[in-house]
């Protein structure tokens, strides 16, 4: 009787078994072939963390910058210069330009690029002249006007800029509302050349040239 009741038993597990396969076989033809293929090309899960690349402009790298390249810093030649105004020295510019006076604030016009202030008291002028060198000029206190050999006329006042191309013949002077100053640099060594009146300037009166030589704070501009 147990022997039978045990055939039984295995009988019924071996049932149960294969109702579960069959169940399975069912459900897995029963799955469109879409989805089937979706989920074959879903990426395997990873372990662990993977690090992200780097985007362009990260990790401080500048957006459209060769990869590894840096500006190399240029050399230090000079010293930083602040000057304040009670530590400026004034010469005479010259006796051709009474009352007129100059500051070196830096470099040397006599060896290369400088920058100097003038300065002019009321009514003050300076005769036709040229230079090799271009200038250019800001205005700081006051109005000066000064007349172009080409016929025009530039005026400095504050803030004002002017550039005198090197070979123009100018002159002019302060007006006499008040004294005037204004800020110059010279792009190379600097020489003044005097216009004689009744020479030819431009196919104008005015052109014969005398003096030459750099100016210096003891020289006229």
């Amino acid at each position: 009787m147990i022997k039978k009741l045990g055939m039984v038993i295995l009988a019924l597990g071996l049932a149960t078994v294969w109702i579960g396969i069959s169940q399975a076989a069912v459900s897995e033809q029963q799955v469109p072939e879409s989805q089937k293929s979706e989920s074959s090309k879903q990426p395997a899960a990873t372990t662990g963390t993977q690090s992200p690349q780097t985007q362009p402009g990260q990790a401080g790298q500048q957006p459209g910058a060769p990869q590894g390249t840096e500006k190399p810093k240029p050399q230090v030649k000079e010293k930083p210069v602040n000057l304040t105004s009670d530590k400026v020295t004034w010469s005479p510019c010259g006796p051709e330009i009474p009352g007129c006076e100059i500051a070196v604030i830096h470099g040397d016009p006599t060896k290369g690029p400088s920058d100097v202030y003038i300065r002019f008291p009321a009514g003050g002028t300076f005769p036709k002249h040229w230079h090799t060198n271009n200038e250019r000029l800001v205005g700081i206190q006051g109005t000066v006007t000064i007349n172009l050999e080409d016929g025009t006329v530039a005026t400095i006042s504050p803030g004002a800029f002017v550039f005198l191309p090197g070979g123009m013949v100018h002159w002019g002077g302060c007006t006499n509302e008040g004294p005037c100053l204004f800020y110059l640099y010279n792009d190379m060594p600097t020489d003044t050349h005097l216009v004689k009146e009744g020479a030819t300037v431009g196919g104008q009166t005015g052109a014969t040239t005398t003096g030459g030589g750099a100016a210096t704070g003891s020289q006229q501009r």
